[in-house]
């Protein structure tokens, strides 16, 4: 456990409380409370509440605040560094919206004993007739959820489609 021994406002060291303090044998649970107080000792927190969107925690040497000891601040982020948490954020939105298609393409696909969308495509050029015309139907709506979703990533980019409301729309398949 990191620590600071904090003497009339001003942090005197810093360190591991078993090193700073090795003489001394403590429970499993640590320190107590009330030793802590006693002896001037504060826990180092790592921790801010901070905007993810637009700041960032920033490690520093620990300094006191509102009686507390911090090892970390929050800065704004850089508009470079703001332009590329947008990039990576949008990317993973798509990617949730692609990967839903893709689960209710195999889902479906699996509803009629198929393994996956991959295997009931397959069978586009079968001599059984029942299998051949599922596949054709299957590869028909495939094609349909994909047009929707490529129809649909500038309302996605733009927030004017929410997911829930994408998943509602989807189109249906029919056998």
């Amino acid at each position: 456990m990191q620590i600071a021994i904090v003497k009339n406002d001003t942090i005197e060291t810093t360190g591991e409380l078993n090193e700073i303090f090795s003489n001394v044998s403590f429970p499993v649970t640590g320190a107590s409370q009330e030793w802590m107080t006693e002896n001037n000792v504060v826990p180092v927190t790592y921790w801010k509440d901070y905007n993810n969107a637009t700041q960032k925690l920033v490690p520093a040497e620990p300094y006191l605040e509102e009686g507390k000891v911090f090892a970390i601040t929050v800065e704004n982020l850089s508009d470079e560094e703001a332009a590329a948490k947008a990039v990576i954020a949008e990317k993973q939105k798509l990617q949730q919206f692609e990967y839903t298609i893709q689960a209710k393409l195999d889902e479906v696909a699996k509803e009629k004993d198929y393994d996956n969308a991959l295997d009931t495509a397959s069978y586009s050029n079968s001599t059984n007739e029942t299998w051949k015309a599922e596949s054709a139907s299957f590869i028909a709506w495939r094609d349909s959820m994909w047009d929707y979703y490529y129809n649909a990533i500038p309302d996605i980019k733009n927030g004017n489609i929410e997911f829930k409301s994408f998943e509602e729309n989807m189109p249906t398949v029919s056998w």
